[in-house]
C-alpha cells in the first residue's frame, strides 16, 4: 500500500514549521519555528525510494508533516550479464547472445534544511561481472534447449559478447528409402527386338531405413516407414546371391510384371509382318501364326517358324527356317551368316592348304632359276606358279568375290579384302609383292578359313513347301514338305531331302554338300536345273528330265534324255559316277 499525504489546508508559500535537510546521505526530518505545517520534498525519477510513514510514496514529490517517519534509498542498479537465448520457430536452431550490463551506485548529496527540499543524488558506475560459460548454460537449460549444444560455441559466445552465436542445432531427419526395381533395358522397346543372353535386365535397389532427427529441446523427429522389394526371377532369367541383379540367361523378349518378376521368353509370338508390324528383328526365336507379306524382313537369332505365306520378303535366322506356306519371290537364309559361309566353304577351305603349296613351289622355282644363274623376284615366282598350277585359286577367289557381294551389304568389306587378294596374286610380278606381304595375304585367308570352319560347324536346317523364283540358303539340311522347289536357288550344305513323296526340284539350282534326295530333277518343258554338289555330296532322284545337269568337284554330267532311277555319287578320287535307267 502506498500512501499520498493529503494537501495542506494552507497555501504552499505560508511559513512552515517543519523543515528538511540532508546529512550523510540520510533525509532528517526538523522542527521549525513554527508549530504544525509541513515541508515540500521532492526527487529525480527513478533515482530514489521514498517511504512515508512505512508506505511507499508513488511519483516524484510528497509533502512531509512535523514529526513524520520519513525514509528515502537511493535505488541501486546491480551490475550483471544478460543471456539472452533465442529459439527458431522450427526448434532445431538456438542462439545466444551475451551483454554484460554494468552497475549504478546512488548516493544523497548533503542539503542544508528547507522547507522545500530537491534531492540530489550522485551516480557512481559499478563494473559488469564477467560473463560464465556455466551461467550461459544454465540459462540455455531455462530456455529448455538441451540437445544438440555445441561447448565451444558457447564458450565463443561468452568471450565475444554482444554478438549473436549459434550454440545449438537439431538434428534433422533423414527420410528413408523405398526399396525399388531399376530397369537396365527399355522392357517395352525391346518386346519386339529382343535381348541376348547374359544381359542385364533390372537391379534391385534394397530399402534403407530412415534415420530420426531431433530438435534442439531433445524432443524426437520421426520418419515414415520403409517398404523393400523383391526380385523375382521367372523363365529365362537368373538372379545374383544377394538378389539384387537379374540376367537374361537365354535370348528372347524381356517382361517385367508389377510384382517384380521378370522373365525372358525365348519365342516371339506375331500374327503377321506386314505394313502394321514393320520389319522385325528379334534376339530369339520368331513365330508368326500368318504371313509375311511384301516387302518385310524378319531376322531372328534363333528359329523362324512362319504358318502362313512369304512373299517377296526375307527371311533370315541364326537357326532353323519353317514356312508351311507358299514362298514366292523371296530370300530365306537359315543360319545366318553361317549360310553365307556355307555357300562358299567349298573354296575358302581349300584356299589356305593351296596357298601354303603354292610358296613351296614358288620357293623352288627360285631356287632352280638362281642355280642356272637367273634371279627371280618373289612376286614373279608367285605369279607364275599361279598361272601355270595354280589358276584354279584365281577363279575360286574371283567366284568368292562375287558370292560375298550378292550376300549384302554386311558382307561387302569380306569381298573387299577378297578382291584385294586375286589383285595381290594376279599381278604379284608387277607390284613386286614382297614375302612379307604374301605372308599377311596369308594369315587375312587363313583366318577367313577358319571363320567360314566354325560357322558351318552349327549346322541350321530349312523347311519348305512350295517355293517359287526364290532364293534359300540353309547350313543345315532343306527338307520340302509339300509340292517342291521351282526357279530357285536353293544352297543346302547338310543336302536335300522330301518328305513328300510328290516333291521336285524344277528350275533354278541346288548347291549341297550332303545327299540330294528327290523325286523329280529338272522339268518337261526343258528348264534348266543344277544340281552342284561336293564332295561329299550325292543325289537319289526316281527321275532326272534332259536339261538337268549335275555338277561335281571333278566334272559334270548334263542329262540329254530323261532317266530315271538316278543315282550320282563321287568315287575316293573325286570321280563322278552316273547310274540311271531309260524314263
Amino acid at each position: 500500500m502506498t500512501h499520498t499525504p493529503a494537501p495542506e489546508s494552507q497555501p504552499a508559500h505560508a511559513a512552515s514549521g517543519v523543515q528538511l535537510d540532508v546529512r550523510d546521505g540520510v533525509v532528517r526530518v526538523l522542527d521549525g519555528p513554527m508549530a504544525g505545517g509541513t515541508a515540500e520534498l521532492s526527487w529525480p525519477a527513478d533515482a530514489v525510494d521514498v517511504h512515508l510513514f512505512g508506505e511507499r510514496v508513488d511519483g516524484s514529490t510528497c509533502r512531509v508533516p512535523a514529526g513524520a517517519a520519513l525514509r528515502v534509498t537511493p535505488r541501486r542498479t546491480e551490475p550483471s550479464s544478460q543471456y539472452a537465448v533465442s529459439v527458431a520457430r522450427d526448434r532445431m536452431e538456438a542462439t545466444l547472445r551475451v551483454v554484460p550490463a554494468p552497475g549504478v551506485a546512488r548516493t544523497l548529496r548533503d542539503a542544508d534544511a528547507t522547507s522545500a527540499l530537491r534531492l540530489t543524488v550522485d551516480e557512481h558506475r559499478l563494473e559488469p561481472i564477467a560473463p560464465t560459460a556455466a551461467d550461459a548454460t544454465a540459462a540455455l537449460q531455462r530456455a529448455e534447449v538441451v540437445w544438440g549444444v555445441d561447448s565451444r560455441a558457447i564458450e565463443a559466445a561468452v568471450v565475444d559478447t554482444g554478438i549473436e552465436h549459434v550454440v545449438a542445432r537439431g538434428l534433422d531427419p533423414v527420410e528413408g528409402r523405398n526399396g525399388t526395381l531399376e530397369h537396365l533395358v527399355d522392357f517395352e522397346q525391346l518386346r519386339t527386338a529382343g535381348v541376348l543372353e547374359g544381359t542385364p535386365l533390372v537391379r534391385r535397389i534394397p530399402s534403407r531405413a530412415g534415420v530420426p532427427g531431433r530438435d534442439v529441446t531433445g524432443q524426437e523427429l520421426r520418419v515414415a516407414p520403409v517398404k523393400d522389394v523383391r526380385l523375382r526371377p521367372g523363365t529365362g532369367v537368373s538372379v545374383d546371391e544377394r538378389n539384387l541383379l537379374a540376367v537374361a540367361t537365354v535370348d528372347g523378349a524381356p517382361h517385367i510384371d508389377h510384382e517384380g518378376r521378370v522373365e525372358v521368353r525365348h519365342e516371339l509370338v506375331l500374327e503377321a509382318v506386314d505394313t502394321v508390324t514393320g520389319d522385325v528383328t528379334f534376339h530369339g526365336s520368331i513365330r508368326i501364326d500368318g504371313d509375311v507379306t511384301e516387302g518385310r524382313r524378319v531376322i531372328a537369332r534363333d528359329s523362324i517358324v512362319v504358318a502362313g505365306t512369304v512373299e517377296r520378303a526375307h527371311l533370315e535366322s541364326g537357326g532353323s527356317i519353317e514356312v508351311h506356306g507358299s514362298i514366292m519371290s523371296s530370300t530365306l537364309r537359315a543360319g545366318g551368316e553361317r549360310a553365307v559361309a556355307a555357300t562358299i566353304a567349298d573354296r575358302v577351305l581349300e584356299l589356305p592348304h593351296a596357298l601354303g603349296l603354292a610358296s613351296l613351289q614358288a620357293r623352288q622355282f627360285r631356287d632352280v632359276a638362281t642355280r642356272g644363274g637367273k634371279e627371280f623376284s618373289h612376286g614373279l615366282s608367285i605369279q607364275l606358279v599361279m598361272e601355270r598350277h595354280h589358276r584354279q585359286i584365281l577363279v575360286h577367289l574371283a567366284s568368292i568375290v562375287e558370292d560375298l557381294r550378292e550376300a549384302g551389304p554386311a558382307h561387302h568389306g569380306t569381298a573387299d579384302d577378297a578382291a584385294n587378294w586375286l589383285r595381290q596374286l594376279s599381278t604379284a610380278a608387277n607390284i613386286s609383292l614382297t614375302p612379307e606381304e604374301f605372308g599377311e595375304l596369308l594369315v587375312g585367308i587363313g583366318a577367313l578359313a577358319d571363320d567360314v570352319q566354325r560357322a558351318i560347324e552349327q549346322p541350321a536346317d530349312l523347311q519348305v513347301s512350295y517355293m517359287q523364283a526364290s532364293e534359300a540358303e540353309a547350313t543345315g539340311v532343306v527338307t520340302i514338305t509339300g509340292k517342291g522347289i521351282f526357279n530357285s536357288r536353293v544352297v543346302a550344305w547338310g543336302g536335300l531331302s522330301a518328305t513328300n513323296v510328290e516333291a521336285v526340284v524344277r528350275g533354278g539350282s541346288v548347291v549341297a554338300h550332303g545327299p540330294v534326295r528327290i523325286r523329280e530333277v529338272g522339268s518337261p518343258a526343258g528348264a534348266k536345273t543344277v544340281v552342284q554338289l561336293g564332295s561329299g555330296g550325292e543325289l537319289a532322284a526316281e527321275r532326272a528330265y534332259a536339261g538337268a545337269v549335275v555338277i561335281g568337284p571333278g566334272g559334270a554330267h548334263r542329262f540329254v534324255a530323261d532317266r530315271s532311277n538316278v543315282k550320282v555319287d563321287f568315287d575316293g578320287g573325286g570321280m563322278m559316277n552316273v547310274e540311271s535307267l531309260a524314263a
